[in-house]
């Protein structure tokens, strides 16, 4: 066993006495052991049950030579070469081979040359050929529950010598939704966490853009709108889709704010009609099935505060911040009734960011002085469509009203930056800039021809670099997994969600499948997504 290996694979049982889960069929199994021959099997059941760690456990307990492998690595001519001499196949993902392959194996299972012990997750009734199924005996899986996980969990944290509260592996238990692999991959991420914690200042750059920098630069302008921007993007991290400045891609379930920060700070896109910004206020649990950004942090003792100046429950913000995190949230109202606007005080979405900004100096100088490592959000807003708030801070150096609001929010966010940078705390604190999606005021951009139009990034004072920042197809899901990348935090598999540890060089969904590909199966109805992470599972 090599301690390189994913934890769930070091943890692979080699006896069956070790096998977790699964007791409603214990009976049947002994009866098939000590039977006179190992009939052939197909094991069904939902990912991370243990399909291949029983198909394989149960092929050494009968003996012989055995054969594992995989249906999508497998050809004809691969299985006529290697089955040479083998007694039992343990072959996983049945359902991938065509009828033509799955008719191969009848005569060598009618003759008992060779036992096959298949796994899928698909319903063998529509995914295996009749023919073969009637020469396999079926056993149906079920997912793990909660006291099967929660000793898997203890395993693994006894094994990676680390320890792991109650709570915390609840909590882990919860957030696994039945499956062993992804309860293993969760422990082994929570016990990468660092000791020493950095804190993290979040900003989420209304419609904020590559689009907006100059053409010399990477953007699409002609005069660059984001002279402070881009300086600090060029002195820091900057991904980027080209060899200059750029930013992430835009996929379905990201393209509006709650959708961003959701899908920013969990890897998982928000699947619900783009216009029903009440979801959050219609369900009593938001996203419950997801594990957060904001969850991660509050596990690990972070004082987390958002910051935004309009109703923090349009779209159900409030809802997700408080429910994934314990947020502390300070919103138009907050601002209202702790006497830092006046009652009637209202303009634009609440209050502009001239004042924003002059609040999370306030509240960020209060955060530092507790002591402890913490998460500060928020988000900018005067350049929302249509064509921006223009505040007292605004210059009129361009015809169009919306460069002008774009050029303003640079100069206030990088003032903040700077004023950052002037702290002590500053140090230990990571700084991520980030668009939130594309603009939608679609007037600005009917010059654009054929520019592609990215979310604008930076990240600022990470405790590490990268060779890995230029030419990257990614999108904004890819947040997630960089962001606690870049508090220092160690990542097994470089992937969370669907998001990939861009530090890591590792390549992306929108890399590996295609940024069309990924958006086509983003468009699809899940209803594993719909059960597990949009509604819950009772079974949960």
């Amino acid at each position: 066993m090599s301690l390189s290996q994913p934890l769930p694979e070091r943890l692979r049982p080699s006896e069956l006495a070790l096998f977790v889960g699964q007791s409603h069929l214990a009976e049947r199994l002994t009866t098939l052991l000590e039977g006179p021959r190992l009939p052939s099997l197909l094991l069904f059941g939902p990912p991370g049950c243990g399909k291949s760690t029983l198909a394989l456990l149960l092929a050494r307990a009968r003996g012989g030579n055995v054969l594992r492998l995989s249906a999508p690595e497998a050809g004809l001519q691969q299985l006529r070469r290697q089955l040479t001499g083998v007694d039992i196949l343990v072959l996983d993902e049945l359902h991938r081979f065509s009828k033509a392959q799955q008719d191969f194996f009848l005569p060598l299972l009618e003759s008992g040359d060779l036992t096959m012990i298949a796994t899928t997750t698909e319903n063998p009734s529509f995914s295996v050929t009749r023919q073969l199924l009637s020469r396999l005996h079926v056993l149906r899986l079920r997912q793990l529950g909660r006291p099967e996980l929660l000793e898997l969990g203890k395993r693994g944290a006894a094994a990676l010598s680390v320890t792991l509260n109650d709570e915390i592996l609840d909590f882990l238990s919860t957030a696994a939704h039945g499956d062993a692999r992804t309860m293993l991959n969760l422990v082994e991420y929570a016990s990468s966490l660092p000791e020493e914690k950095r804190n993290l200042v979040y900003i989420y750059l209304e419609s904020m853009e590559s689009t907006y920098l100059s053409k010399e630069l990477g953007g699409n302008q002609e005069e660059n709108l984001l002279p402070n921007l881009s300086e600090l993007a060029l002195a820091n991290l900057n991904f980027s889709h080209t060899d200059t400045l750029g930013g992430a891609r835009q996929v379905t379930g990201t393209s509006w704010t709650i959708a961003a920060m959701v899908s920013q700070t969990t890897g998982v896109p928000l699947k619900i009609p783009v216009g029903d910004n009440d979801y959050g206020n219609k369900s009593a649990r938001f996203l419950p099935g997801v594990w957060s950004l904001g969850d991660i942090l509050e596990q690990e003792g972070y004082r987390q505060e958002l910051l935004i100046g309009s109703d923090a429950s349009f779209g159900g913000r409030r809802q997700y911040f408080a429910q994934h995190g314990g947020y502390d949230i300070w919103d138009y109202y907050t601002a209202r009734e702790t006497g830092k606007i006046d009652p009637d005080y209202r303009v634009w979405w609440g209050y502009e960011d001239l004042k924003l900004f002059d609040y999370a100096r306030e509240e960020l100088t209060a955060l530092a002085a507790e002591g402890e490592p913490f998460n500060f959000t928020m988000l900018t807003v005067d350049t929302h469509f249509p064509s921006g708030y223009v505040c007292p801070a605004c210059w009129q150096d361009d015809e169009r009203q919306y460069a002008n609001v774009i050029s303003c929010s640079d100069r206030l966010v990088a003032d903040f930056v700077w004023w950052i940078q002037q702290q002590d705390f500053y140090e230990n604190t990571t700084i991520i800039l980030v668009g939130d999606h594309l603009s939608m005021d679609s007037r600005f951009f009917v010059d654009n021809g054929e520019y592609v139009r990215t979310t604008f990034n930076t990240i600022i004072n990470a405790p590490m670099d990268t060779a890995f920042d230029k030419e990257r197809m990614f999108t904004t899901l890819d947040w997630f997994p960089t962001t606690l990348a870049s508090l220092g935090v160690e990542i097994p598999g470089e992937r969370l969600g669907l998001g990939t540890n861009l530090f890591s060089g590792q390549p992306t969904l929108a890399e590996s499948m295609g940024l069309e590909a990924l958006d086509d199966e983003l468009k699809k109805v899940s209803n594993y997504y719909n059960k597990h992470f949009l509604y819950g599972s009772d079974g949960q």
